[in-house]
């Protein structure tokens, strides 16, 4: 079992490896753990940097409670990981966000500026448009069975009934650390016009498009990926 810490009143586990001087959490997508970094947590350079990877409440062993999904799940997303590095004793540290977890480690890097380094934002969903709704009204008929179909549709309602991101930005100016906007060209849910628009609105902020990339680039790359986030995160 991976180590744990509470925080906003559950108990948050985490993997953690590595024990170099540059700090970076990585945050999963929606209905992830921190399973889906196994290759950042496996292949990245332990020497130079330190890693933590959550499980976020509800999800993989930061259960109980069952992960449930109100409107406001990504900003309770970012508290709870804020949260965490409080309680790990870590200050100053990068993030990378990766689909849901790249839209909470934006409004993490937003609202505790004064401690993240450098964010990395792959495949983030900046509003819910008109193609996501299709895309994901037909993803729940997608979905497996038992707990992890019912966890994923409650997911899947939460986005098509709550307009849940700041179509204005709101939040993004906010922003202070350097980010990279990293989007796959052949996402197979979210367009382009996603990592344009926070582009637009984040400041000190560059965009890698992917070629051939999809959803989840940072699993079907990642050696490659691994060597633009390492060096983008030790510049």
């Amino acid at each position: 079992m991976s180590p744990s810490a509470l925080v906003n009143g559950v108990q948050i586990h985490y993997e953690k490896v590595g024990d170099g001087k540059d700090v970076v959490l990585l945050l999963p997508g929606a209905t992830g753990s921190a399973k889906k970094h196994g290759p950042q947590l496996e292949n990245l350079d332990r020497e130079k940097l330190t890693i933590i990877a959550l499980d976020p409440r509800g999800q993989g062993e930061s259960r109980p409670p069952n992960r449930d999904y109100p409107a406001d799940f990504l900003y309770r997303d970012a508290e709870d990981a804020a949260a965490l590095m409080k309680a790990l004793g870590f200050d100053k540290y990068s993030i990378f966000g990766w689909s849901d977890g790249a839209n909470s480690a934006a409004i993490l890097a937003a609202r505790y500026s004064e401690g993240v380094k450098k964010l990395i934002m792959l495949a983030g969903n900046a509003y819910n448009s008109e193609s996501d709704f299709f895309v994901l009204e037909n993803l729940s008929e997608l979905v497996g069975e038992d707990y992890e179909r019912a966890i994923t549709l409650n997911w899947l309602n939460t986005l098509l009934t709550v307009h849940q991101r700041d179509e204005n930005g709101e939040e993004l100016p906010n922003i202070t650390a350097d980010t990279l906007i990293i989007h796959g060209d052949n996402d197979e849910y979210l367009p382009l016009f996603h990592a344009e628009y926070f582009h637009k609105h984040i400041r000190n902020s560059r965009v890698n498009i992917w070629e051939n990339g999809t959803h989840e680039l940072h699993l079907k790359f990642p050696d490659k990926f691994n060597a633009v986030l390492q060096e983008f995160i030790l510049c």
